[in-house]
């Protein structure tokens, strides 16, 4: 599989007029410059009309094919912003370096990558709508190792949940074992993309390595990734899980016998709603005693869930979240790593967590 986009130089980003829009209620699309490099950064963006400042979720996609890339946009046409609006948080998108309209080229998951998300991050942190403390990231495939390193480096980041990511890439591999054999033709799928967005050295391959950088995350964290997966090792996973619960912080591994790279929405969302909403600590709603009707336990206006049914995106979009509206039970159980049957709610403990790759 080739990883390559390329993108040259600076692309002109056709603005929304956020002072013509109501911004409780519509999706803006917006750019801002990166204070490292001087580069621009295009993001997506919706609040929900709840009367009060709300935690935030910041959505990374992953790889994406074709000239020109849909980038954060795509998080808006699959109903993503929508339906997490309506979940009470306020929904961002931002499309990595080399993709859609923010300037380029990618750098594989590197400094100017995480310093365009971190610059977006730092922007809704100044806005009065938002709880500047309850900041979240999901990523997904590329995403993933981006929200990981981002957290790495801001530890103001109160939750994550990452989905089919890589966290090693510096470790040898053993060609005399099945599982390093595997590994090894893991880690030829990104060869190219390493040779040609990075200088190929092992201090480049270090800066993108979450596992290295493990220690000064302070995120809680959820980790998806299918046992199948042919691109990244779900034993990585477990083990950053490993080392972010040794620091104190919550920090969970799911792995799903039978998927591969792509985890179907409804069932990853099972466990990324009651995450979010534990960890993003979204406001219960209660019975009022006089009108019947529900409220949110803090006064504030109660949000209206969505009900348009669920979606799949089409062929080559399984790295990004579909919308969905259907009301998921929370998981019963939170160990800190675990393996999930994708065809039943039936959880097994994992045994001993593995090393990486």
């Amino acid at each position: 599989m080739n990883l390559r986009r390329l993108v040259a130089g600076l692309v002109a980003i056709p603005c929304a007029a956020v002072g013509a829009q109501d911004s409780a209620r519509a999706v803006i699309h917006d750019s801002l410059g990166v204070p490292a490099g001087g580069q621009f950064v295009e993001y997506y963006w919706k609040a929900p009309a709840i009367g009060r400042p709300a935690p935030v979720i910041v959505f990374i996609h992953g790889h994406q094919d074709g000239s020109p890339t849909p980038g954060g946009k795509a998080f808006v046409d699959y109903g993503v912003l929508d339906s997490v609006t309506a979940q009470g948080y306020v929904a961002v998108s931002v499309s990595q370096p080399g993709y859609g309209h923010s300037a380029g080229p990618a750098d594989f998951m590197g400094p100017r990558t995480v310093a365009a998300v971190r610059a977006v991050i730092d922007h809704f942190r100044a806005q009065p709508f938002v709880q500047r403390d309850r900041i979240g990231l999901e990523g997904v495939s590329r995403g993933a190792i981006v929200a990981s390193l981002v957290a790495a480096a801001d530890t103001g980041i109160r939750a994550m949940v990452l989905i089919s990511g890589a966290y090693d890439f510096v470790t040898p591999l053993d060609s005399t074992t099945a599982a390093g054999r595997r590994n090894i033709a893991r880690r030829a799928i990104v060869r190219d993309d390493i040779a040609r967005e990075t200088d190929g050295s092992q201090g480049a391959l270090r800066t993108r390595s979450a596992l290295l950088q493990a220690k000064k995350i302070r995120a809680a964290t959820l980790l998806l990734n299918g046992q199948d997966d042919d691109r990244t090792d779900p034993a990585q996973a477990r083990l950053l899980a490993q080392r972010i619960t040794a620091n104190g912080v919550y920090a969970h591994a799911i792995t799903y016998p039978g998927l591969g790279h792509a985890i179907p929405y409804e069932l990853r969302e099972r466990e990324i709603r009651p995450f979010f909403r534990k960890y993003l600590a979204f406001a219960k709603l209660v019975r009022d005693g006089v009108t019947g009707r529900r409220r949110r336990s803090d006064g504030a206006q109660e949000v209206q869930a969505l009900a348009s049914p669920a979606r799949i995106g089409p062929a080559g979009t399984s790295c990004l979240r579909c919308a969905s509206t259907r009301t998921l039970r929370p998981s019963s159980e939170w160990a800190p790593s675990r393996i999930m049957s994708p065809d039943s709610a039936k959880t097994t403990k994992s045994g001993a967590l593995a090393p990486a790759a």
